[in-house]
């Protein structure tokens, strides 16, 4: 039986640990829902909008997918990593269907922009959180991530629809970590970014036995590339793994270039 990632993996000359075995299930009654409402999304008209000039910003086949993915998870408890375009999308949500959302923002001016961009009646359904980056280890490892990371545990497991779009590559590896080992069954977590060989690297690290408490598919066709995952069962305890000396000194560096570039948002 042929991978259902093998069209995520053949498109082009990846590292090839780019291409190893992702560590999830797969569900073909999940992976028709994400086709279907990828559909819905190109029916609507939503992802015929003109792409945004900002090429880190989700485009509008990402949006129109996670209106879609929202609609029909009917979700309560909403929680992004990394404010923008989404947050214009699931604040008047969050609104019209009296459910909770958390933004997390490493940015402060950035976050008082997209605070700006929201109706009032958006910003009194929304818990913006600003959340510099730090570094932190992990084992040998070193990360440049958010500063309260772990006091959002109880946020998500709460949580029944995640978007991960953040912060740079140098931190995303704990928050994906802190997301799985948080979810409950039933949850939609989207994962931005897919296309980037580091993202890719990230989830195909995820200890086999979180992996296994989750389906997963994969959108190839989309501006950065996405992977769904849903929560099939409560994960147990795991830790992020402690990689070899490549591993280890990659990390170093994705932190001097991201602090580098972008600072910690302080």
């Amino acid at each position: 039986m042929p991978s259902p990632y093998a069209r995520l993996h053949d498109d082009g000359p990846h590292k090839r640990r780019a291409r190893a075995a992702l560590p999830f299930g797969h569900s073909a009654e999940f992976s028709a829902l994400i086709d279907s409402s990828s559909r819905a999304a190109e029916e609507s008209g939503s992802t015929k909008r003109e792409p945004f000039s900002n090429p880190c910003a989700l485009q509008p086949d990402t949006l129109g997918l996670l209106q879609e993915l929202l609609n029909r998870q009917n979700s309560r408890a909403i929680v992004e990593f990394g404010s923008g375009a989404s947050t214009e999308l699931f604040a008047p949500w969050a609104a019209v269907h009296d459910a909770r959302f958390v933004s997390v923002e490493h940015d402060r001016v950035w976050l008082d922009d997209v605070k700006r961009r929201l109706a009032s009646v958006e910003r009194s359904r929304i818990d913006l959180r600003y959340m510099p980056l730090r570094f932190v280890r992990r084992g040998l490892r070193g990360f440049a991530t958010y500063r309260d990371l772990a006091g959002l545990a109880e946020t998500l497991r709460n949580a029944d629809f995640v978007l991960i779009d953040g912060p740079h590559a140098s931190g995303r590896e704990p928050v994906i970590h802190a997301v799985l080992t948080s979810s409950q069954p039933g949850t939609v977590i989207v994962v931005d970014d897919f296309r980037h060989y580091a993202m890719r690297q990230m989830l195909i690290d995820v200890s086999p036995a979180v992996g296994a408490c989750f389906s997963a598919h994969a959108v190839d066709d989309n501006a950065h590339g996405l992977m769904v995952l849903r929560c099939l069962r409560s994960p147990p305890p795991s830790h992020i793994p402690a990689g070899g000396p490549l591993s280890i000194a990659r990390s170093y560096w994705r932190c001097f270039q991201d602090l580098r570039q972008y600072g910690s948002g302080d």
